[in-house]
């Protein structure tokens, strides 16, 4: 009896070269185990998305600081901030890092070391994780207002959201 299902190979040259998604039924029997080259990408994607995320975070704490201090310094405002509440309040823009952990970098890691099954294994985890930071940046209250700050333009939750993206499908 015929198997009636896409093989991996025609799935991929129909969404490649037509366009046409033939959905996850076609491709979800036979995992591909990810070479070492794109586990090494894929590694050096997130830990650069990581540094990336944290200058962005670095950047706008800077702006809030500066923004204030120019708000306070100018004798027309009818209110005034407490430098050091905001100062020490910035600080929890990092807890967008916690989100973001690098758990992933070891786990690729792991799939880096091994072959196989075990790899496979690995590369699932990977997934794992991804799609739990996935769930993490559509969810994060902060994540969703840190692009909308007004003091300095961001585009955090798309820079995250496209590396996701694309280590998703890379794995």
């Amino acid at each position: 009896m015929p198997d009636d299902r896409l093989s991996i190979v025609r799935a991929e040259w129909l969404l490649r070269v037509l366009g046409v998604d033939v959905g996850q039924a076609a491709t979800a029997e036979v995992p591909r185990e990810a070479g070492t080259v794109q586990l090494q990408k894929s590694r050096l994607a997130w830990d650069g998305l990581r540094k990336t995320v944290q200058v962005e975070l670095q950047s706008l704490e800077r702006a809030i600081i500066a923004g204030v201090a120019s708000h306070n310094d100018d004798p027309s405002s009818p209110d005034e901030f407490e430098a050091g509440d905001v100062a020490a309040s910035t600080r929890r823009l990092y807890t967008v890092l916690d989100g973001l952990d690098a758990g992933l970098i070891d786990t690729l890691d792991d799939a880096l070391n091994a072959s196989g099954e075990d790899r496979l294994r690995h590369q699932a985890a990977a997934r794992t994780l991804i799609g739990g930071y996935r769930r993490f940046v559509a969810g994060d209250p902060l994540v969703q207002a840190i692009d909308a700050n007004g003091f300095i333009p961001t585009t955090l939750k798309a820079s995250v959201e496209r590396t996701l993206a694309d280590l998703d499908a890379a794995l």
